[in-house]
């Protein structure tokens, strides 16, 4: 299904709808590194640059950060733009491009906010009001994480997480805590003579990668 027709948010409701509340659950589950944040639904407030109100103001739009170039970014707007109807959604905007029912492919975004950081996404008023996390975990496939996938540091959870414990002999529980990062922090201090480039600060990056044995796949 592609996207369905844009609706134009007219007033600030007052609160963030059950739909955007569901979507927004699965991205930070699914993408919850330091990146992946949630930046926020409800705002009552105008476009960036013009006198409209917002879809944020209807509490029906999703800002989801990332850091500008993130993989993680881009595999969420794949994602995202395999169904659009099936969750609702209206419009994506994300590094200068904007996706809809007008675009479905992708157009440049002449906005005032060009979104590099974040990925925009709008909602029909009806999948705010209707769309359940079941439903988009039905539509949407989880993230599968492999060691050497992504970045890794605190807050990150999943399968890359449980593996990099296991190879550091700390507790498996697929949480990125402080004990995993100490024994981050541990494990790049006694690589560094072999490793010239790598600061001790407890971030899987490539280079830790490496240095654990996995060629990064980002």
């Amino acid at each position: 299904m592609g996207y369905p027709a844009w609706e134009q948010a007219t007033h600030c409701t007052g609160s963030a709808t059950p739909g955007a509340q569901a979507l927004m659950r699965w991205i930070v589950e699914n993408y919850g590194t330091k990146g992946a944040q949630n930046w926020g639904i409800y705002n009552c407030r105008s476009v960036v640059g013009a006198s409209t109100t917002s879809t944020h103001g209807e509490g029906r739009a999703l800002d989801v950060g990332f850091p500008v170039g993130d993989p993680d970014g881009d595999r969420l707007l794949a994602e995202l733009r395999k169904a659009p109807g099936r969750l609702g959604i209206q419009v994506i905007i994300y590094e200068r491009k904007i996706y809809s029912a007008n675009a479905p492919g992708g157009a440049y975004y002449g906005g005032e906010a060009p979104h590099y950081d974040h990925l925009h996404i709008e909602l029909t008023r009806e999948a705010g009001r209707k769309l359940t996390y079941a439903t988009v975990k039905q539509v949407l496939s989880p993230v599968k994480r492999t060691a050497g996938s992504r970045n890794l540091r605190k807050g990150c959870k999943g399968a890359d997480v449980r593996w990099l414990q296991r190879k550091l002999g700390v507790k498996v529980d697929g949480a990125y805590g402080p004990d995993t990062a100490r024994a981050v922090r541990q494990f790049e201090r006694s690589v560094t003579k072999r490793y010239k480039n790598l600061k001790p600060d407890g971030v899987v990056g490539k280079t830790t990668w490496r240095a654990l044995g996995v060629k990064p796949k980002y």
